[in-house]
């Protein structure tokens, strides 16, 4: 009851916490989706999830239209064929894990985040 009071009293923000894991050395913790971005835990540093990342995005067939990543971070701006802007944000975890955020559109869409997770999933297990 209590958990329900505290879901509905999020005004619309939705968690969902689900395991999985990824190929070889490329494990996930858990997915959180809150206020429309799936954000999930990489046990890789995030040099080596970047260029995945954007290998990801390009193998999808999402169009780049800026991409930065420094010490703090990255970020990256796509969109679909349609124009729903995807939002991508990379941060390091201390030196070996990096966290992915993802949002596809404006409200976000946890289904076509989840793809692109499942995306450079693909892309950090084909390398190892």
């Amino acid at each position: 009851m209590m958990l329900l009071s505290v879901l509905v009293g999020c005004g619309g923000c939705v968690a969902a916490a689900v395991g999985a894991a990824a190929g070889a050395g490329a494990g996930v913790g858990t997915y959180s989706y809150i206020k429309g971005e799936l954000e999930a835990t990489y046990s890789v540093p995030i040099e080596e999830v970047w260029p995945h990342t954007v290998a990801a995005l390009e193998g999808l067939q999402l169009h780049i239209d800026n991409k930065q990543m420094d010490s703090l971070g990255g970020r990256v701006e796509a969109r679909r064929a349609d124009g729903t802007p995807v939002t991508v944000r990379l941060k390091p975890v201390g030196e070996r894990s990096t966290t992915v955020g993802v949002r596809v559109g404006t409200f976000g869409s946890q289904k076509k985040s989840q793809r692109i997770h499942d995306a450079i999933q693909k892309q950090l297990s084909g390398s190892a």
